[in-house]
């Protein structure tokens, strides 16, 4: 019916998963419907299917009938959609019945309904004297200031629990996949320390990983080694200056080069599938605007992309924190990981992990060297 009236669907049509997240959690932008079919497509879109009308209600309401037999406005219906026939408005402002939810009409009756009452909004549409420029300037009459800001920046309300906000960074990297990071982190019982700077393009379709481009900074104990680039993709790493040697980014292997630990690191503590497999662990998150803090223990049988490396360094021992921080996009912009890991004379040692994201944007995939 939107569709019929705008020539757009009411949630957009430019990713299947943001589309999906918008049908879940926004409303519908309904700002070119002019009243009062406005009012009849929000109760069809509306989240609760109570409040939904019948096929047949929403014929009744578009003929500005209070109750006919079925027959009779079917019949109407046909002929306003055949254009033999009008809709009688009356000389005031429509006032559409209020109409309770009943038996929906059967079989090929209800899809006809369905169709007159299309075409009838469609009549009403195209009888406007409204142009297509000031009814999409129109705000709905109840849409509420933060809904109409969403609607026009394509900001959503913040998600309240952690696999919501899963959900949400998800759709959200469909459409924009690729970001600049920086990364910083080390671990305090140890003078290892790494950064790193450069592009990373989380596939959240295919191989739903992240791969990256990126300078690496090893710690004091290895400037020797000097920053290198290296290509994380397709599950594997290649250090550029080195002839593209290639290293494995299983988490059991233990006989890696220094070169290929630093980027096990940036890989496990700043790629999206570490945050979505975190948030995807964590029972309940804390929330303050847009930023989310939670924790997960270190287990044996957990499989979270961080807690097996910290595993790998420390053992089954311990718990990891985090602190997450979106944009009004549902896009990551600060991601701290904390762990805390008891030691023998009963003090707790703790390290931790920074990555920032920004330019969020749409862009080419990072593939291995040739």
């Amino acid at each position: 019916m939107v569709f019929a009236a705008t020539g757009r669907p009411p949630f957009g049509d430019d990713n299947i998963a943001a589309v999906s997240y918008r049908i879940l959690s926004a409303e519908p932008d309904l700002s070119a419907i002019p009243e009062p079919l406005r009012d009849v497509v929000r109760r069809c879109l509306a989240k609760d299917p109570a409040q939904r009308p019948t096929a047949n209600e929403v014929l009744l309401r578009l003929l500005n009938r209070s109750d006919p037999s079925p027959a009779e406005a079917l019949e109407q219906g046909r002929a306003v959609a055949r254009g033999v026939a009008t809709v009688d408005l009356g000389d005031g402002p429509t006032t559409l019945p209020s109409l309770p939810r009943r038996k929906v009409l059967t079989g090929v009756g209800a899809m006809t309904a369905a169709l007159a009452a299309s075409s009838a909004m469609l009549w009403y549409r195209l009888t406007s004297d409204d142009t297509p420029a000031t009814l999409a300037a129109e705000a709905p009459s109840s849409a509420t200031p933060t809904a109409t800001r969403a609607a026009a920046s394509g900001a959503f309300p913040p998600p309240d629990n952690p696999q919501e906000l899963a959900a949400a960074i998800d759709a959200a990297l469909a459409v924009t996949p690729s970001a600049t990071f920086e990364f910083d982190g080390g671990f305090t019982q140890s003078d290892w320390s790494v950064s790193a700077e450069g592009r990373l393009y989380h596939d959240s379709v295919e191989r739903r990983e992240t791969a990256f481009d990126m300078v690496i900074h090893y710690p004091p104990a290895e400037q020797d080694l000097g920053p290198e680039q290296m290509i994380i993709a397709n599950g594997a790493g290649y250090a550029l200056q080195r002839r593209n040697a290639k290293f494995t980014l299983d988490p059991e292997e233990k006989k890696l080069p220094s070169y290929a630990r630093a980027a096990h690191m940036v890989v496990a503590m700043s790629s999206i599938q570490a945050i979505l497999e975190l948030l995807l662990a964590t029972n309940r998150v804390r929330r303050k605007d847009r930023t989310y803090t939670g924790g997960v223990p270190v287990r044996e049988d957990t499989h979270e992309l961080v807690v097996r490396y910290l595993r790998d360094w420390g053992g089954a021992s311990g718990y990891v924190n985090y602190r997450l921080t979106v944009d009004e996009h549902d896009l990551p912009k600060q991601w701290r990981v904390g762990w805390r890991m008891p030691y023998g004379d009963g003090s707790v040692l703790e390290s931790f992990f920074t990555t920032r994201y920004r330019e969020w944007r749409g862009d080419r995939k990072i593939s291995p060297p040739r």
